[in-house]
């Protein structure tokens, strides 16, 4: 026998659904802000290691132009802080990569290439799983904020329905 739901039923779950309170609607603001939290630390990582990306890949151009220089031109040299200086380099076999602090490993321009790629196509794995997470995310506090509308509302409704009644 098949048991079909009325109106009279919806009815009843709403009777059955807790009424929110005051606490449960500051525990979901509070949940809101870490979420918020926790996006803007996504956003910042995403950011960074998009910053990196372009780095290397900046970098690997750059040697790229060097390894098929035939005669060497001036080029401009970043040394930080958004400055240049005009230099030529001289045609070289081989360049010196960072390996972490103050550590450093010279390679031929084709290896460094290689490595150069490996870790893009890593910053590019490490990004997709930032977003990936950054929406979820999102979607999670999205929800969230709409659920805490819906107890406030409830609970004004209350309040109201009970000083008219």
């Amino acid at each position: 026998m098949a048991y079909m739901k009325n109106s009279s039923d919806d009815e009843d779950d709403k009777k059955e659904q807790k009424m929110p309170t005051e606490e449960d609607l500051q525990k979901n603001i509070q949940m809101i802000e870490m979420a918020r939290n926790r996006i803007e630390a996504f956003t910042k990582e995403a950011e960074a290691i998009a910053a990196a990306h372009r780095d290397n890949l900046r970098a690997k151009e750059t040697l790229n132009a060097i390894d098929e220089m035939e005669k060497p031109s001036e080029i401009m040299i970043p040394i930080g802080g958004g400055v240049f200086i005009h230099a030529k380099p001289t045609k070289t076999k081989k360049v010196l990569m960072n390996l972490g602090v103050d550590v450093g490993a010279e390679y031929d321009i084709e290896k460094a290439i290689q490595k150069l790629d490996k870790a893009m196509k890593s910053l590019e794995e490490k990004e997709k799983a930032v977003v990936v997470e950054l929406q979820k995310l999102e979607v999670s506090a999205e929800a969230l904020t709409r659920e805490t509308q819906a107890m406030y509302e409830r609970i004004q409704k209350a309040a109201v329905e009970k000083k008219g009644g």
